[in-house]
């Protein structure tokens, strides 16, 4: 993610904030509703969520079963690219990518992919 300014802000997330585009954040957890020593709760029960979970991560499908706590991982999927040009036209970047491994990118069931990551070995943006 940029190291410019707030890092996570084009992406309509603020670093913290809890967003699933908050990529500042790599793991983040929080507690399903009576969870605490001494709390009550049936598993399997209809799902409520944890206190504070954004609203962007509340809408989960399917959602988790009762009594479940969430953990969020956000990271880079190891099926890579390589980029071979960047170039603009006009107010956008343009991307040349390596044609032959294209492909890797629909993968795991992915139809059309809309979220990019783009890195290096010391810096990454989304």
């Amino acid at each position: 993610v940029k190291n410019q300014g707030d890092p996570v802000s084009h992406l309509g997330a603020t670093s913290g904030d809890g967003s699933p585009l908050d990529f500042s954040v790599s793991i983040q957890g929080f507690d399903a509703p009576e969870t605490t020593p001494g709390g009550s709760l049936t598993l399997g029960a209809n799902w409520s969520a944890p206190t504070g979970l954004p609203t962007a991560i509340e809408g989960l499908i399917p959602a988790p079963a009762g009594g479940s706590d969430v953990l969020v991982l956000r990271f880079f999927a190891p099926e890579g690219v390589p980029v071979t040009a960047i170039s603009a036209d006009g107010g956008n970047a343009l991307l040349d990518m390596d044609s032959t491994r294209v492909a890797r990118l629909t993968g795991g069931g992915v139809g059309d992919p809309t979220l990019f990551g783009i890195a290096d070995c010391g810096h990454a943006d989304v």
